[in-house]
């Protein structure tokens, strides 16, 4: 299990809350990949993520998202690995991280 550091204490504010955004985490379990995130709310989070997933070589199996607080929302997702996958979690929270940030910016 790999987890992206930006954990939050229930002390932390909102506005120290969202410097530490966004806040990824994985775990394989077999070829099983549990991805869940906490980001800034966005139109079009969750389906740029979903793409990029494709990409990476995992078939999603399911996902959710829920609004977290006012300008937040936590993404679940079950993904499968596809032949072709070839990264490590590492790779994988550090990826998907990256497209959230990336996207972020270019709103």
């Amino acid at each position: 299990m790999f987890i992206d550091e930006g954990s939050t204490s229930s002390e932390t504010s909102s506005k120290e809350s969202e410097l530490l955004l966004p806040d990824v985490e994985a775990r394989v379990l077999g070829n099983e990949v549990l991805i869940e995130i906490h980001c800034e709310k966005e139109n079009g989070t969750e389906n740029e993520i979903l793409n990029h997933l494709e990409n990476f070589h995992l078939c999603v199996n399911g996902s959710s998202a829920l609004p977290f607080g006012s300008s937040t929302v936590g993404i679940t997702i079950v993904a499968q690995m596809g032949d072709a996958y070839n990264m490590t979690v590492n790779e994988l929270v550090k990826n998907l991280r990256q497209v959230l940030i990336e996207s972020h910016a270019l709103q």
